[in-house]
Parts: C-alpha cells; structure tokens; sequence
C-alpha cells in the first residue's frame, strides 16, 4: 500500500469516546461531538479539555455547549 492510500484510510478511522466513559487528558486538544451542535452550528469542533466537563463555552459564557463525544485528533498527512 503507498503512503497517499495508508494516509487515507488513516484518516478514516476515528474512534469516538463518549464522555461518560472516559474524559481526554487536562490540557489536550481534541475533536469533540456536539449532537446540538456548538456556538458555530457544528457537531464536530476541536476544543481543549481544561477538566471537568468536555465543553465549548465560545465567546458567550451564558451558554455552555456540552459534548457527548471526544476522539484525539489524527496525525497530519505524511509529505
């Protein structure tokens, strides 16, 4: 298999993590789903997880969007 096609079916596979099963790492950046979707409409966003829940506060701190779902982000593309 060439690195172009390794790298494509890399970047396929991504295993959701529901957050009531396991939180990521304090301080790490991952891919978060948000079945309502965030601040910006999207149900799938990357946010860093500071510690108890997996959220995307935006730039509104009255409403908190809360994630159901986390991945760690795939490795970049080899070049």
């Amino acid at each position: 298999m060439k690195k172009e096609q390794q790298n494509e079916h890399i970047q396929r596979v991504i295993h959701w993590v529901a957050v009531d099963e396991n939180l990521p790492p304090k301080d790490t950046t991952v891919l978060a789903y948000y079945p309502e979707g965030n601040e910006n409409g999207k149900k799938i966003d990357t946010t860093t997880y500071y510690g108890g829940k997996l959220t995307d506060t935006g730039s509104s701190v009255a409403y908190c969007f809360e994630a159901t779902h986390w991945a760690e982000l795939p490795e970049p593309p080899c070049v």
